[in-house]
């Protein structure tokens, strides 16, 4: 009964989820179940072996993974517990939960080594990751949207005091503080809000063609609008007129810029990290559209449709992509022209 107990017991360590290694207190490995080499991605059987050779032929230099073991081997009194890092010979790295528990004689009562055992939880570590990051894009979101309601009020309020234009660079501002807060307590990299240039020059091509797709399109808005009503437009002005061009415009290239990566990188990014299912992307880029019309509301009805309407189109590349370099060229050229062809 005593035989068959012990391979229960040896079964189990042997078939559980966990990496399980037991050590005695001079550092031979007594033990070792098949996950912990599939967790670890050891290839070769280190029964038998001194933990220390194990430590020396880990090229990655797990410090953090292996000062725990052995402050689990040396400590005869006190089992350790925590979380670490752990790289993996192809570079991959895991996220490992440890804890270690003594093993005692049977007959001295004595501590004779220690067992310690260690979990994957990468993927509950992400997991928690992605809700934080979710929790501080809707904080921020909700906080920059109420900042810039009530601002807008007080604006009316006072009689529309500042310019349409000192409005949007308000706005602008908002949005910059937004992104300082959200990149300052959320873990996102430069390339998880839409900054990254990879495969840059076919990015910025693309979207060089798409702006030429969209200005023969507005001529061609422009064209019927003509033919439909023709008082619609000053009849005493040139079908393309540069003149309309003010500083403000060749400045909007910085302004842009901006837009492009407030709308994609903040919002449209937090937006789908914060919706849930395989509708994520389609709902990101229909609210994230909406959004960025619905906060031009200081520039009047026409132009909040059309901002919510090339945002929409725009998102599209930016899906494709996952830049918005891409999308900057048509944002800022269609944009001008939309005043050069008096559309707007």
């Amino acid at each position: 009964m005593r035989s068959d107990h012990k391979k229960l017991t040896s079964r189990i360590l042997r078939d559980v989820n966990d990496g399980i290694i037991a050590v005695d207190h001079a550092g031979n490995i007594l033990f070792t179940n098949p996950r912990f080499y599939k967790i670890l991605g050891i290839e070769e059987n280190v029964d038998g072996r001194k933990y220390a050779s194990l430590m020396m032929d880990d090229s990655q230099n797990n410090d953090d993974f292996h000062q725990m073991l052995l402050q689990a081997i040396e400590d005869k009194e006190t089992t350790q517990e925590g979380k670490v890092s752990y790289t993996k010979k192809d570079g991959t790295v895991l996220k490992l939960r440890v804890n270690s528990s003594f093993i005692y004689d049977e007959e001295t009562k004595n501590s004779e080594g220690v067992t310690i055992e260690f979990s994957d939880i990468t993927a509950e570590e992400l997991y928690a990751a992605k809700y934080h990051d979710s929790a501080v894009s809707f904080i921020v979101l909700l906080a920059g949207v109420c900042a810039w309601v009530f601002l807008y009020g007080l604006w009316i309020y006072l009689g529309q005091p500042l310019h349409v234009n000192t409005m949007t660079n308000i706005l602008l501002g908002i949005s910059g503080i937004m992104f300082l807060v959200h990149h300052h307590f959320s873990s996102l990299t430069l390339k998880d809000v839409g900054l990254s240039t990879d495969r840059l020059g076919h990015n910025l091509l693309v979207g060089t063609l798409v702006t030429a797709a969209g200005i023969g399109l507005l001529v061609i808005v422009k064209l019927i609008l003509l033919k439909v009503n023709p008082s619609y437009f000053p009849a005493d002005r040139p079908f393309f007129d540069f003149e309309r061009l003010t500083i403000w415009e060749f400045t909007y290239v910085i302004s842009v810029v901006w837009q492009e990566f407030v709308a994609r990188g903040v919002v449209h990014e937090s937006l789908r990290r914060v919706i849930p299912g395989k509708y994520s992307e389609a709902m990101a880029l229909v609210m994230s559209s909406l959004f960025f019309g619905a906060i031009h509301i200081h520039v009047g009805l026409h132009y909040m449709i059309g901002a919510a309407a090339l945002l929409g189109v725009l998102g599209l590349l930016y899906i494709r992509q996952n830049s918005i370099w891409g999308t900057c060229i048509p944002h800022y050229i269609l944009g001008v022209a939309l005043v050069v062809l008096w559309l707007v």
